[in-house]
């Protein structure tokens, strides 16, 4: 079982429990499901498939949950470009890890259509840091 389908049998389960907590929001499963199915369509639309990597770009917030959920249908793997970031350190983001495109609150930016060495691993998410 993947992380979605963990999701999807959450809210089957317990579809008027809350997921998440946002401040005075209370996001459902059953909410936070529909959410993800809203956002997946973006990036697939732009050809993203299984293993690339998409860079999620939201408010630490419900919506970076569910844009991370939304990459995961995918089955591409979730990379945070925090909105803090200057445009070089996201930049560098992209670069580094060869990102295929960023998630974010203007809706999806197609980078690349090169599938990432992923090295055989069947990744769900990667963290860059700088390594301090």
């Amino acid at each position: 079982m993947n992380l979605t389908e963990l999701l999807d049998a959450s809210a089957q389960r317990f579809p008027d429990k809350a997921a998440v907590i946002d401040g005075d929001a209370v996001i459902t499963y059953s909410a936070l499901v529909a959410q993800t199915h809203e956002l997946a369509p973006q990036p697939r639309a732009a050809g993203i498939h299984a293993g690339q990597r998409i860079g999620i770009s939201f408010p630490n917030s419900a919506a970076y949950i569910a844009a991370t959920f939304a990459v995961w249908r995918l089955n591409a793997i979730a990379v945070p470009v925090p909105l803090e970031s200057s445009p070089e350190e996201r930049d560098r983001i992209i670069v580094s890890l060869k990102l295929n495109g960023v998630l974010g609150q203007k809706g999806f930016e197609k980078l690349s259509t090169e599938l990432p060495n992923n090295h055989g691993l069947n990744l769900a998410f990667i963290r860059f840091t700088s390594g301090t």
